[in-house]
């Protein structure tokens, strides 16, 4: 019997959530190994971070097998249970089933943080004291979530749980599972998120006080400095509380509603399959938004600094133009004022030539020759003139 196009559906969707989900865990574990290797985490700078860092690197570790086996989907599932695409065995039903229920390390590694933050920010505690309790904001994590999940091996509770193999019925005989769902499972898993929505309502409330006392720091500068970091840190402490809270809100209301109604609607199911298996891939986006948010600081910052740069560049080009031009003024003064001296010297001269007496040959040569000489002289003053004229113009 061929599949519906809702089943098919449901079996493709945690596939595509899990991919990015698994690349966003394996970039945190990079980006911390490839810190270590450099010698940031060691630096003092960074040193009062190394613990929130290796917290984020341990839940990756853990991220990246459970969205591994929500990737593999129906694939691990026993060939004879007829689910869509199952091909395989008890054994690897098991395998898949354990590594899923060890996901709820995730959520108390996110009470870890929160307990980390609260440490941090309300109580002022430094890395020597912190250091001493961090065996413990690893161990809890990992015993809740492998000590279940060997328990929940040991009571054979892993079976076909139609989307992927998890706690569920056993064919052969009553497992009870559903309770073992709430022991196992969900109730440590709202145990935690209580606990961090509690510790972070806290430490959002003391900062908000001492924002209103305006009793940090000494000086202005530094407590505006200290204000700003302090908001951005409950900001990334939120939002890794909204990560969990998108992770594993409509999983919780999808068994609740299975459990009391003994279905679950469709449409609750595929944001079920949808928001589950992306725990990976909502703690990424967390863990870079600090850099996000710098980078659009920085660029912000870059462009008023161009904007200012062209606005000098603008005003100095302004002025060289107006003395480019109040310079071209005053060379034509200089040229207007020196053609009007040169030509009426050259022609004063010409015409004290033209103008001087000659030798008298007769009286009618003489006659002739003043007449010709006093139009010669005519002519010439008429140039003078209009030589001085243009000069002048």
């Amino acid at each position: 019997m061929a599949p519906s196009p809702k089943t098919i559906a449901l079996v493709a969707i945690p596939k595509i959530v899990a991919v990015p989900s698994m690349l966003g865990s394996l970039y945190i574990i990079v980006d911390f190994a490839r810190s270590r290797s450099s010698g940031a985490v060691a630096s003092r700078k960074q040193s009062t971070n190394s613990t929130y860092n290796r917290l984020l690197a341990a839940m990756s570790c853990i991220d990246v097998l459970s969205s591994l086996c929500y990737f593999l989907g129906t694939w691990p599932i026993p060939k004879d249970t007829g689910t869509y695409l199952a091909s395989g065995n008890a054994a690897t039903c098991m395998a898949q089933g354990f590594w899923i229920q060890a996901s709820m390390t995730v959520p108390f590694y996110n009470l870890s943080l929160s307990t980390y933050y609260l440490l941090v920010v309300k109580l002022g505690w430094k890395q020597r004291r912190i250091s001493a309790i961090e065996k413990y904001l690893h161990g809890i994590p990992l015993l809740v979530g492998l000590g279940t999940s060997v328990a929940a091996a040991c009571l054979d509770l892993f079976h076909n749980s139609n989307l992927w193999c998890w706690i569920a019925a056993n064919e052969a005989n009553d497992n009870n599972f559903q309770l073992y769902r709430w022991l196992f499972a969900y109730g440590p898993l709202w145990f935690s998120i209580i606990g961090c929505t509690v510790s972070m309502a806290s430490m959002t409330r003391h900062v908000l006080a001492t924002q209103r006392s305006g009793t940090i720091g000494s000086s202005l500068n530094n407590t505006d400095r200290k204000k700003s970091l302090r908001k951005q840190t409950v900001h990334q402490a939120l939002s890794f509380v909204g990560a969990l809270y998108l992770a594993w809100t409509f999983a919780t209301v999808s068994r609740i509603v299975e459990a009391t109604t003994g279905s679950i609607p469709y449409p609750l199911i595929v944001m079920f399959v949808s928001t589950l298996p992306g725990q990976g891939f909502w703690n990424f986006l967390v863990y870079i938004r600090p850099r996000y948010l710098r980078y659009l600081r920085n660029k912000k910052k870059n462009k008023k600094q161009d904007t200012k740069k062209e606005g000098g560049r603008g005003g100095q080009d302004k002025k060289n133009e107006k003395k480019e031009e109040r310079n071209k003024t005053d060379k034509t003064y200089e040229d207007a004022g020196s053609s009007s001296r040169e030509p009426s010297v050259q022609v004063g001269i010409t015409s004290t030539d033209i103008s001087a007496p000659k030798p008298s040959i007769g009286p009618s040569d003489n006659n002739d020759e003043e007449s010709q000489d006093n139009g010669k002289t005519h002519k010439t003053e008429r140039s003078t003139i209009n030589i001085i004229d243009e000069g002048s113009c």
